[in-house]
């Protein structure tokens, strides 16, 4: 062979070969975009009856059960029927009767997933002791949704027992985890007490899934201001922004379901829409003349000063700014 026809063959390799790298790479890319969450229903093994052994579910790969300084379980988990939302079967993780907790002490159960076009985490998740007279106290114990070992969602802790059903719950994902990135999403029961625990905690989870700004509402994305997720901004996602007005809301966090813009401050507030709202005509006169002296200082005795409890500059981030951009997409149904 002449000595060109070999550096013809080598340059011709050479090209092979850098075509096969350029497009691993490019697979590569495709599937690091590609956002999907294994086995979200924990149906694709049957019942699994210890996630403290070698057995877990599909797609969910770290799970972490620790023991204490003895050697001895302090949670459990399986895969079973307890509390169904979605399919057949859901994880159960719970705390191991009469062990000692250290604070922080967790277990875990968690697969590592893409968020690059993710907008929102949702799941179902139910809270059970093993008795009817056994309070949860989230003092004590709370079902926490992680990413990168960082909570993103807690179970609530406004009452003295939060058991019960929590269904169709969501967590608005920051853009910081739309990287292209795997990050780890973490289903969590955490114990927050030095103590011995004399019965059982159980989270009961199901349906946890992923909803895409591809996907959602016929490729074109959730509307601002449908907190709900139906596509369509209506009276369902007035409820939401109505419990979150002029709450405060985690500065460090501006993905916040409802902070759609920044905080102002005035006297007439949601609190005088709600008594206005119970005897509501549908006069729209009325409603404008109100809307005329939101959030503006006016006399005591001003008509639509209806609620005098509050007469004082409450400050907050959710506003009728919010409501302003919400309003745009009022009744606008996406394809």
């Amino acid at each position: 062979m002449r000595l060109q026809d070999v550096v013809d063959d080598m340059v011709k390799r050479k090209s092979v070969f850098a075509a096969v790298i350029i497009m691993m790479l490019l697979t590569n890319y495709i599937l690091g975009s590609d956002s999907t969450l294994v086995n979200g229903s924990f149906e694709a093994d049957g019942v699994i009856a210890d996630l403290s052994g070698e057995d877990t579910p599909t797609g969910w790969t770290d799970v972490n059960m620790p023991v204490d300084v003895n050697g001895m379980d302090l949670f459990g988990g399986y895969v079973y029927n307890d509390w169904v939302t979605n399919g057949k079967l859901n994880l159960t993780v719970y705390s191991v009767l009469n062990r000692t907790f250290n604070i922080n002490d967790r277990a875990s159960v968690a697969q590592y997933v893409y968020l690059t076009d993710v907008n929102a985490i949702w799941f179902d998740l139910e809270l059970v002791t093993d008795s009817v007279s056994r309070a949860w106290d989230p003092n004590v114990c709370t079902a926490v949704l992680e990413i990168d070992n960082v909570p993103v969602w807690e179970s609530p802790s406004d009452k003295a027992d939060v058991r019960g059903q929590y269904r169709n719950q969501m967590y608005s994902v920051n853009p910081m985890y739309n990287d292209n990135i795997l990050h780890k999403i973490a289903l969590v029961l955490r114990i927050n007490v030095v103590r011995k625990l004399v019965f059982i905690h159980y989270a009961e989870w199901d349906n946890i899934r992923l909803s895409l700004f591809t996907q959602a509402c016929g490729g074109y994305g959730y509307p601002t201001g449908d907190f709900n997720h139906d596509c369509v901004v209506d009276f369902l996602d007035y409820a939401v922004l109505a419990e979150e007005w002029l709450n405060e809301t985690d500065p460090c966090n501006p993905n916040h379901i409802c902070d759609l813009y920044h905080s102002d401050y005035g006297v007439i507030n949601f609190r005088d829409f709600a008594v206005y709202a119970k005897n509501w005509d549908c006069n729209t006169t009325e409603l404008g003349m109100m809307a005329e002296v939101w959030l503006q200082e006016v006399d005591a005795n001003d008509q639509s000063n209806l609620y005098h409890g509050d007469d004082v500059e409450p400050i907050g981030i959710i506003d009728w700014a919010d409501l302003a951009v919400f309003s745009e997409n009022w009744l606008k149904h996406s394809p």
